[in-house]
């Protein structure tokens, strides 16, 4: 990602400012592909067949210091155009990207972390809903995360939490809200390339038992829960700028997905990529950063 530099702390004479600067990074994304899925109508644009995709992001960061060391600093993103979901295992469509977000202001020191995000920070129990406030906080090997919904929203939650700790080879971690549900994570890092962990869903009751194989190169990943013996399998490759990955899923409604995508980085912020489904749907496309 290249950054420009466009003011320093010349451009800002306030008082107590020791360094301060903006940067712009941007991404594009183009391709084509097809969706066949019930929920979205089964096409782009609400036409049928192959479609088009394109959008544009523009990301401003600006960032500063005080003669003190208190940091502080704020972001926003505009984006135009529509897509389909990169992530892997999802081809949702979203056909309106143009939008810019409220933004994020930050400023923190020894005491922590305040970010601050309109509806914009996610419950850190159940991402369905959003806060306004974050505060964080790390010591020795624990961290603290707590979030907060100034204006209600309509939503019950209105606080959530989250407390992790980290020590050598062991992690955990407990999430919850104001719903009074919570999940609980246990890790364990077997050796540089094996790792267990177990969570447990209080909302459901779900154990969920993951293994995680990765060197690299190769990864793997099995997850297995106790839950109607739902169950997902993960297999990755990645080397020379080629990543290859395939995911198979049996859940809970003995419903069986997989996904197959595939990207090439051609270097200098540009990469093709490719993914399909069990739906036979599939986007190929070109992915941009700058």
């Amino acid at each position: 990602m290249k950054k420009i530099l466009l003011a320093s702390a010349a451009s800002f004479a306030f008082a107590g400012a020791a360094a301060a600067d903006i940067t712009f990074s941007g991404s594009a994304n183009v391709g084509f592909g097809e969706l066949n899925d019930d929920s979205t109508g089964g096409a782009l644009n609400g036409a049928t067949g192959a479609q088009m995709y394109q959008n544009i992001s523009l990301t401003t960061t600006m960032s500063g210091e005080t003669d003190t060391g208190l940091a502080f600093g704020a972001s926003i993103t505009f984006r135009n155009g529509d897509d389909i979901d990169l992530d892997a295992g999802d081809l949702d469509y979203d056909g309106d990207l143009s939008t810019a977000s409220f933004g994020n202001v930050f400023i923190s020191g020894d005491w922590g972390k305040l970010t601050f995000d309109r509806n914009g920070l996610d419950n850190l129990w159940n991402d369905d809903f959003s806060h306004d406030i974050q505060y964080d906080y790390s010591f020795d090997a624990f961290s603290f995360s707590l979030t907060y919904d100034i204006d209600g929203s309509g939503d019950s939650e209105e606080w959530s939490a989250k407390i992790s700790y980290a020590l050598d080879a062991f992690d955990a971690s407990l999430a919850t809200d104001d719903s009074g549900e919570f999940d609980i994570t246990l890790g364990y890092q077997i050796t540089s390339e094996i790792k267990v962990s177990l969570t447990n869903e209080s909302d459901t009751g779900e154990n969920t038992l993951k293994g995680v194989y990765d060197d690299g190169t190769f990864n793997a990943s099995l997850a297995i829960s106790d839950t109607d013996s739902e169950w997902d399998l993960g297999l990755g490759y990645t080397a020379n700028g080629i990543a290859i990955a395939a995911n198979y899923g049996d859940q809970d409604t003995g419903d069986e997905s997989w996904d197959l995508s595939a990207s090439y980085d051609l270097g200098g912020g540009l990469t093709v990529k490719a993914m399909t489904n069990e739906s036979d749907a599939y986007y190929v496309g070109l992915a941009m950063s700058f």
